[in-house]
């Protein structure tokens, strides 16, 4: 899967280095290759991505999103459920 965007911000450890800007990078016109896991396996600018990838089995582009990959969202109310019915909210 190759997934092309207008903004890619990439979310890493805070001790990791993302491209040459750090955590905070904005990377403008980029591609994200996501292995058949899931797992993600490169961040490229699209003229790379187009040369190194040249026939993706799944292409998505999204020409006025902002991609985040590496966001998980971990927020979860699971642990309420054993609440469920004890009271109103």
């Amino acid at each position: 899967l190759l997934v092309r965007a207008r903004y890619v911000v990439p979310v890493a450890a805070e001790d990791a280095s993302v491209a040459a800007g750090g955590a905070e990078t904005v990377l403008e016109d980029h591609c994200v290759a996501v292995d058949d896991d899931g797992r993600i396996i490169a961040v490229l600018p699209a003229a790379e991505a187009a040369a190194r990838f040249p026939a993706p089995a799944e292409s998505i582009h999204l020409d006025n999103h902002v991609l985040m990959p590496g966001l998980i969202n971990a927020h979860t109310h699971a642990s309420m459920v054993l609440f469920r019915g004890v009271a109103d909210d």
